[in-house]
């Protein structure tokens, strides 16, 4: 339980590390280092990374990626574009359109999966009907 007016922050001597990891995640793009790489950064990188996650200021996806929430935000409007209009597309087209590497794609493909945005058919994507 909780006051409507408290809302979670992180500690103030966190502060510093923060903005430093915040730093390493957005200005990668859609290739920002992996929780481990990010984790190797601070001391209370582990912790600070939760927080993000569980606040919905990031996005954790399979295979150790992290990404700001409005970085995944657009790789999915990216993805529904693409897509729209009854196409389908193979992981490898839709990793170019996202300009990103294979290593990055495929845990943002598969959250749209296991979100309903989209479905696998074979090697190809397509858009879930009402996406």
């Amino acid at each position: 339980f909780h006051l409507p007016t408290h809302s979670a922050t992180l500690p103030p001597t966190w502060q510093k590390e923060a903005k430093s990891l915040w730093q390493a995640i957005t200005s990668a793009g859609l290739q920002p280092p992996t929780r481990d790489e990010l984790e190797a950064y601070s001391p209370n990188a582990r912790a600070i990374l939760g927080f993000w996650v569980s606040t919905g200021e990031a996005v954790a996806l399979g295979e150790g990626v992290i990404l700001p929430s409005d970085a995944f935000a657009r790789a999915r409007q990216t993805v529904v574009e693409s897509l729209q209009g009854g196409k389908s597309m193979a992981a490898g087209q839709l990793r170019e359109v996202l300009g990103t590497t294979r290593k990055y794609a495929v845990p943002i493909l598969e959250r749209l999966d296991k979100e309903g945005v989209t479905r696998r058919i074979g090697d190809e994507r397509v858009l879930v009907d009402g996406s």
